[in-house]
This record gives C-alpha cells, structure tokens and sequence, in this order.
C-alpha cells in the first residue's frame, strides 16, 4: 500500500532522499521538501504548494544528476547545436560552473570528484570537478561499457555485468543472465549496494533486482 506521494508538478530527471528530505530535480526546477518524521496517513498526498526550496533552472533540463554528497545539481539543458552543462549548488542555488557538452546524462563519481555527460554512442564526457576554480576536461571520450575504476555506472561493491549478459558477483560466480526485455546499455543501469535498478525506455517501468548480499559490506 502507497505510504505517501509527492507531486511534484514536473517531470523528474533527479531523485535523492536525505534524511527526512526529498530532493526532486525536474524540468525547469529542483525542488525539496522536509517531510516530518514518524508515518503517514495511507496515501497521504504531498503537493508542491508546500516545499520547502525550490532552485529555477536556465533552460530545459534534459539530464541531471545529485553529487553523492548532496551538495552540488548537475544539469544538462538542451540547445539547438549543443547542451550546455551547469553545476548548480544545492543549498544556495547558485550557479558555480557550466560548459557546453554533447552529452545528455550528467552522473557524478562515486567521490564526486568528476562529472561525467554520456553521449547516445556510448561514450561520456568527463570534467574534474574537485577544485571548482579550476574545473578541467578531460581529454577525449571514455567508454562508458568499459571505463577505468571508479565510474558512475558501476557496482561499488564489485558486481557487474558480462557482454554475453551475464551478472556476476564480486568473485566473478554467474548469479543471473539478463532476460532479453531487461538488456540495456550501462547507462541505463544503476547500481546500490546489492540492488540494480534496470531503466531503459523497453521497460514498461523500472526493474529493481536484489543481488547475493553475502559479500563484504566494506566493498
């Protein structure tokens, strides 16, 4: 049974949960709201007449992303000859940084130390963000089906999946073949913990698998 819904009024591209804190990035605005602790009424509704912050974006958000320490919004905007990524600060709204990218799909890494705007072919953009006064791309394109450590799109704890679409588990044991419906490209994957969650436009909705948990918790 549905605990609570958020209406958020706008198309969601972002999503993170703090606390007690809900941090939705849509369309044209990043919007969060502080919800009280303890339980709600059955299908309690929340709309966005009672948020508590509310950030405007410059332009049409196509892709965004929150910084794994929640303090930074990375935004795509889409353009007529190329987007045009911004970081956003997520406590004062201010603009920090922005460049134009040909990529769509802003992910930080894992230490927020990078930016990465995946392209359609594959490929991803990639910025050192660390040092925001001297923000530095990086040279060329990464893969993002066989990028180096540390990638956005990857398993923190080890798991990934094989060319022949195989999962497998930090040890390199098989644990479960993809059925053809749930195949996609990395970019549409996301990794948490033991779960994966499977977010290509094929599925009907979102595919949310729980691996083996049986592995070391500091991986």
């Amino acid at each position: 049974m549905s605990q609570l819904t958020i209406d958020a009024g706008v198309g969601v591209y972002g999503l993170r949960v703090i606390g007690n804190t809900v941090v939705v990035v849509g369309g044209w605005e990043t919007i969060a709201w502080n919800l009280s602790a303890g339980d709600f009424v059955p299908d309690a509704i929340v709309e966005l007449k009672v948020s508590d912050r509310r950030i405007n974006h410059q332009g049409n958000v196509i892709g965004a992303t929150i910084s794994p320490d929640s303090r930074y919004v990375a935004l795509v905007v889409e353009g007529h000859d190329s987007n045009y990524l911004h970081i956003y600060s997520a406590s004062t709204g201010e603009d920090i940084w922005g460049s134009y990218t040909q990529g769509h799909s802003p992910r930080f890494s894992p230490d927020g130390c990078d930016v990465w705007s995946a392209l359609r072919n594959g490929k991803a953009e990639v910025w050192g963000v660390c040092d925001w006064g001297n923000t530095l791309k990086r040279p060329g394109t990464v893969d993002i089906e066989h990028p180096p450590e540390g990638y956005p799109w990857g398993s923190s704890r080890g798991y990934r999946v094989t060319e022949d679409w195989w999962i497998l588990c930090p040890d390199g044991k098989r644990l479960l073949m993809l059925t053809p419906r749930w195949r996609s490209y990395a970019l549409y994957r996301v990794w948490k913990g033991q779960f994966l969650a499977l977010l290509h436009g094929g599925l009907s909705e979102p595919v949310i698998l729980e691996l083996e948990s049986n592995v070391d918790s500091r991986l």
